[in-house]
């Protein structure tokens, strides 16, 4: 578990020194977006948590009609309600950035971030999910696998080019965990799917 949870969290720590180097603005505003998303992200956990739940029982019963159909409403009903909170952070972003910070050039900067990150909760909301739905399948070290690959080495390599070639700033921190995010849900959807064939 320590191996699991330390995995899938290292590109965040790493990015809070990244985000050091470009400048202590740069760090505050990180910090912040990131500390907003991580609100967003208990519904992921929540959803995904009982949607793991209901998945084990039928799973445990070979009851897959029932499993997928868990796993589909489980979704669905995650997305109603992270949708209007999408569109929130889309037409409220001035408003969460001043929660933050009264400096200007911070909040434009968390503003930024947050308007990036639209995607990225879409699509780490899903991924989480049937992250969960597949642990609860007793699928645990592949999508562990999965998360590490993703974030971490995708994530740095997708970083360095971005930071190096395209914009040296925390923006590009953003596009890309979209981006990774965008990678691990299409794969663990992949997954999910060879596990209910098997």
């Amino acid at each position: 578990m320590a191996i699991c949870f330390g995995g899938e969290s290292l590109l965040y720590f790493i990015f809070s020194f990244i985000s050091k180097t470009i400048g202590d603005t740069s760090l505050s505003a990180y910090q912040a977006s990131l500390h907003f998303l991580s609100f967003v992200y208990m519904i992921s956990i929540g959803v995904g948590n009982a949607t793991g739940i209901g998945v084990a029982r039928y799973y445990g019963l070979k009851d897959f009609n029932s499993l997928r159909a868990t796993y589909s409403q489980g979704i669905m009903f995650g997305l109603f309600i992270l949708l209007p909170i999408l569109v929130a952070c889309f037409f409220l972003k001035e408003e969460i950035s001043i929660i933050y910070s009264s400096d200007t050039t911070t909040r434009r900067l968390i503003e930024d971030n947050i308007l990036i990150s639209i995607p990225f909760l879409l699509f780490e909301y899903i991924y989480v999910v049937t992250r969960m739905t597949l642990r609860s399948m007793g699928d645990f070290w592949v999508p562990t696998l999965m998360t590490i690959l993703s974030l971490n080495i995708l994530g740095l390599i997708l970083s360095t080019g971005l930071l190096s070639l395209h914009d040296y700033s925390v923006s590009s921190l953003f596009v890309t965990l979209v981006f990774c995010s965008l990678f691990l849900m299409l794969i663990l959807l992949w997954r999910l799917g060879h596990v209910l064939k098997k």
